[in-house]
């Protein structure tokens, strides 16, 4: 691991790849960008896992002091041990990630509408929303 962090460092000084496996005797340059992202990769890891440990080891400490509180029956202590789970929950990632899923050709069956027909109208609908401009066909008056 040591390597791949020279490798980075010797990167972020400005040397070229070829310059950084000439350097460190690595085969190529692709071996050495190998490194170099190996490093980088490293370097942003670990702190950001330390932080992490950091601040579920707060909220650990913030739970403690509430339990027997919220043991005892006192409402507020309750809310925020609630608070502090779903917080400890949401850094260890145990919210799964929304998704929405649009079956397009059961929409236009339902429609009656050829499902090409109805997938054009469906990205054109979407590019407008993005761009923020209205279809000229709105009925608005505008033609």
């Amino acid at each position: 691991m040591r390597r791949q962090i020279q490798a980075f460092e010797l990167r972020l000084a400005g040397a070229t790849f070829q310059q950084i496996a000439d350097q460190m005797n690595y085969k190529s340059r692709q071996a050495a960008y190998n490194a170099y992202k190996a490093g980088l990769e490293t370097i942003i890891k670990e702190p950001a896992e330390e932080a992490r440990l950091t601040h579920r080891e707060r909220l650990e400490r913030l739970f403690l002091s509430y339990y027997p509180l919220a043991k005892r029956g006192e409402l507020g202590a309750g809310n925020m041990c609630i608070k502090i789970l779903q917080e400890v929950a949401k850094i260890e990632g145990h919210y799964a990630p929304a998704q929405l899923e649009i079956d397009w050709r059961k929409e236009a069956e339902q429609l009656g509408l050829p499902a090409s027909e109805l997938f054009e109208e469906l990205v054109a609908d979407i590019m407008e929303k993005m761009n923020g401009v209205e279809s000229e066909s709105d009925g608005s008056g505008d033609n």
